[in-house]
């Protein structure tokens, strides 16, 4: 026995129905999957800068003396907060901070055994963000 005989099965699956439409109109299932996909995507490459930048600390570490600028300023520290916070606009603010300070400080860094490789990796993975 049911509230009132307007509520029948046929009308409760004509509502589930609508529901179901309208649900879909508001987030589609297949954006909602590819939208996990991009962000999956991009949290992975922020997350793979996490090397690199350890790799660029000790560099900069070991060239203390002739550099004159610390990791923090170089660009690093903010960059680890922004990848921590999964923050993709200050990833790539970082990192072209960063990118512009490797082709400024290259040389210096290469002394101590600063690859081009590392600096062409900094460069690819903001291609890859920004993707």
């Amino acid at each position: 026995m049911g509230y009132s005989l307007i509520f029948s099965e046929e009308y409760i699956a004509r509502y589930e129905n609508q529901i179901a439409e309208v649900s879909e109109l508001i987030q589609p299932k297949n954006k909602m999957t590819a939208q996990k996909v991009i962000t999956d995507r991009l949290h992975t490459n922020m997350d793979s800068l996490i090397v690199p930048i350890k790799h660029l600390t000790g560099y900069i570490k070991m060239c203390s003396e002739s550099l004159k600028i610390t990791p923090e300023s170089y660009g690093l520290a903010a960059m680890r907060k922004c990848i921590r916070a999964k923050d993709p606009e200050g990833v790539m603010q970082n990192l072209n901070q960063i990118i512009s300070n490797n082709n400024k400080y290259g040389d210096v860094l290469a002394e101590k055994g600063f690859k081009p490789e590392l600096a062409s990796q900094f460069r690819y993975l903001l291609r890859l963000i920004l993707l």
